[in-house]
């Protein structure tokens, strides 16, 4: 399954209004918006020329696409959507915008969530926020692995993993077909990292993400029993 398509399963049937964030070359708004055209499909982007390249793309004629400039939901009214997609951002620039905005969204309200790189403190900000992961899925696209989450409110205190492996990796890892594949893909893509002595002092959340690789790996060989 490509990155898109993960993204588009992840719009709950019964939402009317879907916000992509950073909407780029708007790939998403289009795939959307053939898909379900019953939707009504908003777009930010920073730059001020995105709108009228998306509009004079051949792909987007006809199609009734809501396309602001701004910064996060910001530009949207309270409510005026249930979804936000942010993907293709740093977990930073995510977890801020999450925070920030999630009362913009009408309740009670998702965000699919895509960083472009490892997730390392992405969950735990969530988690402060009083946000919780309800679908979780790996996607492996053109050479690179994806962690993509459905983030909803929680709903009671039980609702927060109280395992620590589940804290760092997610509920979704132990049953993903994917995993051990991604735990490989980090592994070679990481080992830099792994092997530096000062990791623990110039990046505390890869630091915990990486020293507990080898746990997660065993975890996954046990069929995700602790």
């Amino acid at each position: 399954m490509r990155r898109l398509e993960a993204l588009i399963a992840l719009v709950p049937p019964s939402v009317q209004a879907v916000v992509d964030v950073g909407y780029d070359h708007g790939e998403l708004l289009l795939s959307l918006a053939r898909r379900r055209p019953e939707l009504r499909l908003f777009g930010v982007e920073r730059q001020p020329d995105a709108a009228g390249r998306l509009h004079a793309r051949p792909a987007a004629r006809g199609l009734e696409l809501d396309l602001r400039t701004g910064d996060g939901l910001l530009p949207l009214s309270p409510g005026e959507a249930q979804v936000a997609v942010l993907a293709g951002l740093g977990e930073i620039v995510i977890a801020d915008l999450v925070a920030r905005d999630a009362e913009r969204l009408a309740a009670p309200g998702r965000f699919v969530l895509c960083p472009n790189g490892l997730e390392t403190m992405l969950r735990s900000s969530l988690r402060r926020e009083g946000l919780r992961a309800v679908e979780e899925t790996l996607v492996e696209d053109r050479g690179r692995f994806y962690e993509i989450l459905a983030v909803e409110p929680e709903h009671s205190p039980e609702d927060a993993p109280a395992d620590p492996l589940e804290t760092l990796w997610g509920r979704g890892l132990w049953r993903d077909p994917l995993a051990g594949a991604f735990l490989d893909d980090i592994e070679r893509r990481q080992a830099g990292a792994l092997a530096s002595k000062e990791l623990a002092r110039s990046d505390r959340p890869l630091a915990r993400k990486l020293g507990s690789l080898r746990a997660a790996r065993e975890r996954l060989t046990k069929g995700g029993r602790s």
